[in-house]
């Protein structure tokens, strides 16, 4: 990264002795006009990515993206999906491990629509990552649409623990999403 800002340094020292080498004349030619302009955007988005490159953050922006609020941070999902998802699954996999509890005490509810099989190959990438009763935890939540208190009791743990759980298997969902070629979204 230092070689990277260092390069940057060079180049914007290049474009300045370049606009010093132009005559500061007010009779310009067009030419010259328009080679000065090149120069002075060359320097601003030179020294917009130096900035960026050196502080991490995007310049001009009063707030990092881990200060946002959850509403500007978070993305969407459709929530039928993942519905969708758990009324796809067979029997034996409902489960990842031997519970007391049923998570999915709605299954005899009507199915909404059939998920396709590239989409619960995607889903099912994104949740490779968790472990079992993370696992669990995120489709009660975000499947099942449970609160964190009804999760919290049917586990029998306390609800900062299943927060915990939830922001952890959030995080990695989304970590695996942006990295996993299965979970990128068809081009249909």
């Amino acid at each position: 990264m230092e070689d990277l800002i260092q390069q940057y340094k060079d180049s914007m020292k290049r474009v300045r002795e370049a606009k010093r080498a132009v005559p500061k004349r007010e009779d310009r030619s067009e030419e010259e006009r328009m080679w000065l302009s090149t120069l002075n955007r060359c320097e601003s988005n030179l020294r917009y990515a130096l900035d960026w490159l050196q502080t991490g953050r995007e310049p001009g922006s009063r707030r990092g993206i881990e200060r946002l609020a959850a509403y500007q941070r978070e993305r969407g999902f459709d929530p039928m999906l993942l519905d969708d998802y758990l009324y796809s699954l067979d029997e034996g996999d409902r489960l990842s491990s031997s519970r007391q509890y049923d998570p999915f005490f709605m299954m005899d509810q009507p199915r909404h629509n059939k998920i396709t099989q590239s989409d619960k190959e995607r889903i099912e990438e994104g949740l490779s990552g968790l472990t079992d009763l993370e696992r669990d935890v995120y489709l009660m939540a975000r499947g099942r649409c449970l609160s964190r208190e009804q999760i919290a009791s049917l586990l029998g743990v306390t609800k900062g623990t299943i927060n915990k759980m939830l922001i952890r298997a959030d995080e990695k969902v989304a970590h695996r999403s942006q990295t996993s070629l299965f979970c990128l979204p068809n081009a249909n």
